[in-house]
């Protein structure tokens, strides 16, 4: 062990800058042996919850492509929901949370899509379908998702969309 309380103040700062070092080259070593970064269970079901809650939102101009996904990613650099320390900086573990987000946001259209088709066979109307859509979600039905819903369900429908 060094002895540091008997040096001058100049070699007690080179000692700790060594110590320092040391301790980072330990730390580069560590990161090193490290397993690839996987997303954990606990950061795609946050991915899932915040997916849906963007697709749903009336705040942006379309529900595809890279807006919704853009949506997402922020939020999750914002609060940083398991994720690496910088990892936006990292390409190739940020291109798997892209694709983990990507993954969801399709997931979270196929449901959408699926619920709005069986409605339209079922004659359920536009407030019993935004509660099926956001069921199991932190979201809740709104007026503005209710409009949403019924703007997503018009292609489907057909003269039988008279009640809805």
């Amino acid at each position: 062990m060094l002895i540091f309380d008997q040096d001058s103040v100049l070699g007690q700062q080179a000692k700790l800058f060594i110590q320092l070092i040391v301790v980072e080259n330990k730390l580069d070593t560590l990161q090193l042996a490290a397993p690839p970064y996987m997303p954990s269970e606990d950061l795609k079901t946050n991915i899932n919850n915040y997916s849906i809650a963007v697709m749903l939102s009336v705040n942006i101009s379309t529900y595809k492509g890279d807006i919704p996904r853009n949506h997402v990613l922020d939020i999750l650099k914002k609060y940083h929901f398991d994720l690496l320390p910088g990892i936006e900086h990292d390409y190739a573990n940020w291109e798997k949370m892209t694709r983990v987000v990507n993954y969801s946001l399709t997931q979270a259209h196929v449901k959408v899509k699926k619920l709005i088709r069986d409605s339209i066979g079922n004659n359920t109307n536009i407030f019993a379908l935004a509660q099926l859509i956001v069921h199991g979600t932190p979201c809740c039905p709104t007026v503005q998702l209710c409009a949403w819903v019924a703007l997503m369900a018009s292609p489907f429908c057909s003269s039988t969309c008279a009640a809805f």
